[in-house]
């Protein structure tokens, strides 16, 4: 009886202390000088139907809206609706638009750094990922490099790892892996480039059919989830793990530097509240979904392989070489890698003492 008694207490200080906060929380906002309202044009460059990637940004719209009582608009564009996706930084760089949603991968072609912040691979996955965004300097070096292009980066969306690929042979060795053609984007490419692979970039509408029709040899498109969702287990025969080139895949909310600059103090908090809400809806969902999508491939009589020792140890012995070229040419991508290389090594030392050995 005592015991609940003092848990009954406990529960009441619990209780006040959440009235009292909410109340600092709407004196707070009572205070904020009555703004204008504000709606910002987003192109996004994902169908809203698809989870993960397209519907994070139609979650942070409607926390935005919620938790700033409609003084903030998020007006989300179907891709294509107002500009072609691969056209959206330049759009909002000029202020054309207001913001765009899309992947930082997209961006390689402005600066080569923006690689990094796509995909490391062999690198963190996404709770180190958000660890050195939000605690090792990552987030700033982004919004640095991005603040020369008139633009306010946030992260939107963080996804489970990808899978390693869709492959119509077998890999069991580096030598099966010369002279494929391959569809594979961000750094990853390069490492399989230095093994000898030809590498392409086509519409993830198209990898299937390509494969399918023997275009291509293999294939790298998301995770399990988004592989079904794009019908991957149409075109490719052995599906490989694990996904050495993307450990975490993040979704970029770009925002014209000028727009953000003119919104008030409360607006931008308010935004970056829920572009962390979105972000962890993404991680959550995703990471829900990948075991049903597995147990669907299984179904389909898909191969599920693992890359040998070997082909995982030529590719990341490829991985000092292929940053160290691009550092030499681009000194924002030289920041970034020396950056996140370092975080990476004191957040692996603290992993190496906590991992779980057990064979099953």
């Amino acid at each position: 009886m005592a015991k609940m008694n003092q848990q009954k207490r406990g529960m009441k200080k619990l209780v006040l202390g959440a009235i009292v906060l909410m109340a600092a929380l709407t004196l707070s906002a009572a205070a904020q000088p009555a703004a204008a309202k504000v709606t910002l044009k987003i192109q996004s460059a994902f169908p809203s139907t698809i989870p993960i990637l397209g519907d994070s940004i139609m979650v942070m719209a409607d926390t935005l809206k919620e938790i700033s009582g409609g003084e903030v608009i998020l007006k989300v564009y179907a891709p294509g609706k107002l500009t072609p996706t691969l056209e959206i930084f330049d759009a909002v760089s000029s202020g054309a638009l207001d913001g765009g949603y899309a992947y930082p991968g997209y961006w390689v072609g402005k600066n080569s750094a923006y690689g990094l912040f796509a995909a490391i691979p062999f690198g963190l996955t996404a709770d180190g990922t958000l660890a050195w965004f939000y605690e090792g300097g990552g987030m700033d070096l982004w919004r640095k490099i991005s603040a020369k292009y008139n633009i306010v980066p946030l992260m939107a969306g963080l996804n489970s790892p990808e899978a390693g690929g869709w492959y119509n042979q077998e890999i069991n060795s580096v030598e099966d892996l010369k002279g494929l053609k391959v569809r594979w984007a961000g750094l990853g490419a390069n490492l399989l480039q230095n093994l000898g692979v030809a590498t392409t970039l086509i519409p993830v509408g198209e990898v299937a059919g390509s494969l399918q029709k023997g275009i291509i040899d293999g294939a790298e498109v998301g995770n399990p989830f988004l592989d079904k969702a794009f019908g991957m287990e149409k075109g490719g025969k052995y599906y490989y793990f694990p996904g050495w080139h993307q450990t975490f895949g993040m979704c970029d909310l770009l925002i014209n530097k000028s727009k953000w600059d003119s919104l008030t103090d409360h607006q931008r908090a308010m935004i970056e509240a829920a572009a962390r809400v979105s972000t962890v809806h993404s991680l959550a969902r995703g990471a829900a979904l990948q075991a049903d999508a597995v147990a669907y491939f299984e179904e389909q009589g898909v191969e599920f392989r693992r890359y040998p020792d070997e082909v995982l140890q030529a590719l990341k012995d490829q991985l000092p070489k292929v940053m160290k070229a691009e550092s030499e040419k681009n000194q924002d991508f030289a920041l970034v890698w020396d950056s996140a290389s370092k975080f990476m090594d004191k957040y692996e030392a603290y992993e190496q003492l906590n991992r779980l050995n057990v064979q099953e």
